[in-house]
């Protein structure tokens, strides 16, 4: 383990008007430090072998160990084990019934919500009265609500670079939409970017990453359309491709990132006159066939600056996943996997004792996404990956915490369910970066 200096305190305060280097001192771990004896060489091999069995034993142990007994013919061990399926069902069902229902109460709380007014009443202590803005005529934010209002539309002057310090306010806060794609067609990047475009100051506090495939012959076609098409919409529009056969880097969403966000951060140093430590930009990951609700931006501006500054910078912030943009079209199985799927993901935001993980497309800031040294290309599952990766670095201090505006994306679907020759197919109404992410030998 590093020294103390190098990982406590994790959140450094601020001094003046000097904005410190280092917000978050990532928990570093040196083998030659950590490891120094063999006592604890020999400990730390036993607990990455019991890491590694640990998720096996917990999904499939109790079901051999029903096996085994059947086999034996001991029936208490069968009667023990139906009675803790029994248990875990019910929990689950609890679960799904109750953490379900309050989820979607506070799905509908929330929609209703008008974030920046909170901001104002809440955080800057505005009491001022003020008329929702989507209730306003004219400007599609607040334009017609009053000379004590302040005035904010889709034009308004981006996050200055010059910033020494202070208060984070909401006009300084910077959202970077990373997008990886591979092989989706142009109208479902199309609807992930129009979802994205009802954040009303898209204009000015947003910039969109694609996250392409170099081994995609269209892909440089694509992102030179794309940038053509939304020039104007946003901040800025960029992209990426990601070079195929790196070493150590496993084809799939992980690796796209990992290699994404080394890029965006160069662009956002040297173009944008951002620093990896800047605590007014806040990253979004998601699918590129995702669509997130027209308020989540403004609902995470002002969750985010809500936080205490202690947690501010080691929170990652999740939507509820809902798989229901092809629902009415999905196979039966699938439309009922989709179902529970989503009601399952509700329901486990919706628990205050549940320890989330984060789930296909998630926020975090770009301090804390720089400090954990960003995505990991040797994995798949990158979201849960991402969590535990800030959780362990952080000593355990970062937290995935929900905002309850649902985000819609796609469901697998295929024409038929007879297997031809188990090559799974990317559907053509998708962009369904699940396969990519469970069958990356199959993408070509």
């Amino acid at each position: 383990m590093g020294s103390t200096e190098t990982t406590r305190p994790l959140v450094q305060n601020r001094e003046g008007k000097a904005a410190p280097r280092r917000l978050i001192a990532p928990l570093t771990l040196l083998p030659q430090e950590a490891l120094d004896t063999y006592l604890k060489r020999i400990g730390y091999q036993v607990c990455e072998k019991l890491m590694r069995v640990l998720p096996f034993l917990t999904i499939y142990g109790g079901t051999v160990a029903l096996i085994a007994c059947v086999i034996l013919r001991y029936r208490w061990g069968v009667l023990m084990s139906m009675m803790l399926y029994s248990c875990f069902m019910f929990l689950s069902a609890v679960e799904l019934v109750v953490g379900g229902a309050w989820g979607m109460i506070m799905i509908w709380m929330n929609i209703r919500n008008d974030w920046y007014s909170m901001y104002l009443r809440e955080i800057v202590g505005d009491t001022s009265p003020k008329v929702r803005r989507n209730e306003s005529a004219g400007s599609p934010m607040n334009l017609g609500s009053g000379n004590d209002s302040p005035t904010m539309d889709r034009i308004m002057p981006p996050p200055t670079r010059e910033w020494h310090g202070g208060e984070i306010g909401w006009n300084d806060l910077l959202h970077v939409v990373m997008i990886p794609s591979y092989k989706t067609p142009m109208e479902v990047l199309r609807m992930a970017l129009h979802a994205v475009m009802n954040y009303k100051q898209c204009r000015s506090n947003l910039g969109v990453c694609f996250a392409f495939e170099e081994r995609e012959q269209e892909a440089q076609g694509k992102a030179a359309q794309l940038a053509e098409e939304y020039a104007g919409e946003f901040a800025f529009v960029t992209a990426t491709f990601h070079p195929p056969n790196l070493p150590g880097h496993i084809p799939g969403k992980s690796s796209n990132e990992c290699w994404a966000f080394q890029e965006l951060s160069k662009e956002l140093r040297s173009m944008r006159g951002f620093e990896p430590d800047d605590p007014r930009v806040i990253i979004t990951v998601i699918d590129d066939d995702s669509e997130l609700h027209e308020n989540y931006f403004e609902a995470l501006s002002y969750h985010y600056l809500k936080a205490s500054e202690k947690d501010r910078y080691t929170t990652l912030f999740q939507p509820p996943i809902v798989h229901f943009k092809n629902f009415l079209t999905q196979p039966i199985l699938v439309r009922n996997a989709s179902l529970f799927t989503s009601l399952h993901e509700l329901a486990c935001l919706a628990n205050p004792v549940d320890c989330h993980v984060a789930f296909s497309s998630y926020s975090l800031s770009y301090i804390l996404a720089s400090a954990v040294q960003g995505w990991d290309p040797d994995f798949i599952s990158e979201d849960w990956h991402m969590t535990a990766k800030c959780k362990l670095m952080t000593e355990g201090r970062a937290s995935v915490k929900p905002i309850f505006l649902p985000l819609m994306n796609y469901a697998p679907e295929e024409d038929d369910v007879r297997p031809t020759d188990f090559v799974p197919a990317v559907p053509e109404t998708g962009g369904l970066n699940l396969y990519i992410q469970q069958y990356p030998t199959y993408i070509q």
